[in-house]
C-alpha cells in the first residue's frame, strides 16, 4: 500500500520492523523495490543481487533487476538475467512475454516486441491481466498514444498496473 502511494520512506520503516523479526525473502525484495522506484539504484542493484544469491530461483529479485537496468539503459547487464528468468519460469503469465518485449523494445528490436504483443493478446483471451504489459510495452516501444490506450483498459479492469502511474511514471 505505501509503495503503491509512493509513501517509501514509511514502507522502509515497516520493513525494518518486520526484518527485526524475521529475515524474509519477500521483504527483502520490496526493500529493494522501494528503492528502485524511488530512483536509489545502488541500493536497490545491491539488494536485488543479494538476493538473487540467497535465493536463487527467486523470480521477483531478477525481474526487478531486469527493469531497473532497463530503467537505466543498462542493457548488456539485463540480458543474462532475462535470460535466467525465461529458464526459471514455470508458470505461464504476461511476464512471459512483457520483460522480453521490453528489452527487445529497448534494444532497437521493435518487430520481436510486437511479436510479444501478440502473444499477449492470445494469454489475455483466457486470462486477465495482460493490458498493462501491454501498455507498458508500447511505453517502451515510444507509442504513448497506444500504451494510454491499454493502460486505461488495464485500470478499468482494474489490474495491478495502476500502481505504476504514481510509483513509476
Amino acid at each position: 500500500f505505501l509503495i503503491g502511494q509512493a509513501r517509501f520512506d514509511e514502507a522502509h520503516n515497516v520493513i525494518d520492523r518486520e526484518l527485526k523479526e524475521a529475515e524474509n525473502d519477500d521483504l527483502l525484495w520490496a526493500k529493494a523495490t522501494i528503492w528502485h522506484y524511488s530512483r536509489q539504484y545502488d541500493q536497490a542493484e545491491k539488494a536485488y543481487l543479494e538476493i538473487s544469491e540467497k535465493y536463487p530461483n527467486y523470480l521477483p529479485s531478477r525481474t526487478g533487476l531486469v527493469l531497473m537496468y532497463l530503467a537505466q539503459d543498462r542493457y548488456e547487464e539485463a540480458e543474462p538475467i532475462l535470460e535466467k528468468i525465461i529458464v526459471l519460469q514455470t508458470v505461464h503469465t504476461e511476464n512471459n512475454y512483457l520483460f522480453p518485449a521490453m528489452f527487445f523494445a529497448k534494444t532497437g528490436q521493435p518487430g520481436k516486441a510486437r511479436e510479444m504483443i501478440v502473444e499477449l493478446y492470445k494469454l489475455g483471451e483466457k486470462k486477465p491481466g495482460v493490458w498493462g504489459a501491454i501498455a507498458l510495452i508500447h511505453i517502451a516501444l515510444g507509442e504513448k498514444d497506444k500504451a494510454f490506450e491499454y493502460l486505461e483498459r488495464s485500470i478499468e479492469e482494474r489490474e495491478h498496473y495502476g500502481y505504476l502511474l504514481k510509483v513509476n511514471p
